[in-house]
């Protein structure tokens, strides 16, 4: 089993809630994951929460984390559900949230290239 070495500090740069219409502007989403896949690796158990809401407009998001804030472009959502995506200079981030309340969040990698995939839920609060 590979323990992926970056997980804090990736896991906390990456996840959003879109402003798409007026009453999911003024709520702030809690997203809840409880599964990390790395690669092609067995599944593991996973504990982290993540706030997102608005962002300055309304095509962008906003993540909280406990150290901290970051923002994506909103691809595709309505008041329950949201694809939201962000690139940095080594990475490739994308937030899928369900209308259901499932959410799965990606990080994708140059360094390797190697994939981690989040599996776990996001509710309004």
């Amino acid at each position: 089993m590979t323990v992926f070495p970056f997980r804090p500090a990736l896991v906390a740069a990456s996840l959003a809630l879109a402003p798409g219409l007026a009453a999911a502007q003024s709520v702030e989403v809690e997203c809840v994951f409880t599964l990390e896949c790395y690669e092609a690796e067995a599944c593991n158990e996973a504990n982290f929460n993540l706030r997102v809401g608005k962002g300055d407009s309304p095509t962008e998001a906003v993540v909280r984390t406990p150290a901290e804030t970051f923002s994506g472009n909103v691809e595709g959502h309505d008041s329950t559900s949201l694809v939201w995506t962000t690139r940095t200079a080594t990475t490739a981030q994308i937030l899928s949230w369900g209308a259901d309340g499932s959410a799965r969040y990606t990080l994708h990698l140059t360094d390797g290239p190697a994939v981690v995939s989040y599996h776990g839920h996001c509710e309004a609060k």
